[in-house]
């Protein structure tokens, strides 16, 4: 039987990242509080998986330390229950510690085991990237750029081609149809159509920042103002659409992997 796992993260009054192998997989930097569990099957290494997080003084709304709360955990779903609800725990955290006072920043690197395989293609065929040259640059600010142009232009098929991989990999690690899971994301890509005209600012070298996460498996691109690589909105309702973008490099190519 394959095993969910899940991260758990609550944080109060406190600017916070967390995720895993320093993959930010939620950030509130406003201090405004989360709680939230997030499926992490395709995002797990087969070993060496590390729950990592980043706590800070909020900028917005400064609190005093001592108001801050964190906790967290890295857990195998009960399979008996309908909805996510911790089985067997894997790694926990909270901040501050018993009688420790909470200081910023606060950096966590915590290494924690996984039971049962983890089935996913990247692992296996991304090659290491020690360093992101301006040409690395170039080549992943060109796969957002096409994948922005095919999502403004409302071209479902074709940005579903480009996060292929992605999917194909989700699909694998938590035991769906990978046909399934393309017709479910073109589907949500039509429904967002729906809203009216679209916009998204580009990435450019100015705008964007690039980090090495994922075992120096992946690059992280996204803007330097902390919004995802791809963000639309629809001017007239308010609404807006995050697309976080990580690149890899497979076979010699750069692709948006995750």
């Amino acid at each position: 039987m394959l095993n969910y796992f899940y991260l758990f993260f609550k944080a109060m009054n406190l600017a916070s990242s967390a995720g895993i192998n320093d993959i930010p997989l939620v950030a509130e930097p406003k201090g405004e509080g989360i709680i939230t569990d997030i499926p992490i099957n395709y995002w797990l290494m087969p070993k060496n998986n590390r729950l990592t997080i980043k706590l800070f003084q909020p900028s917005e709304k400064p609190s005093d330390s001592g108001e801050a709360k964190v906790e967290a955990m890295i857990y195998i779903a009960d399979p008996n229950s309908e909805f996510p609800k911790p089985g067997e725990v894997l790694a926990k955290f909270e901040w501050p510690g018993k009688g420790e006072p909470g200081t910023y920043p606060y950096i966590l690197d915590m290494p924690f085991d996984i039971t049962g395989p983890i089935y996913t293609s990247l692992w296996r065929e991304a090659g290491r990237i020690e360093s992101v040259t301006d040409e690395d640059k170039i080549s992943i600010l060109n796969l957002a750029e096409k994948l922005r142009r095919a999502l403004l232009n409302k071209e479902a098929e074709k940005a579903y081609s480009l996060l292929e991989y992605r999917y194909t990999d989700e699909a694998w690690a938590e035991n769906k149809d990978p046909e399934r899971i393309r017709s479910v994301v073109i589907g949500q890509y039509h429904w967002m159509f729906g809203f009216g005209d679209l916009t998204a600012d580009p990435l450019t070298i100015g705008n964007s920042e690039f980090a090495i996460v994922g075992d120096n498996r992946l690059v992280h691109v996204r803007h330097k103002n902390y919004h995802p690589a791809i963000t639309l909105k629809h001017e007239e309702s308010g609404h807006f659409f995050g697309i976080p973008v990580y690149a890899a490099r497979i076979k010699g190519k750069w692709i948006i992997a995750r």
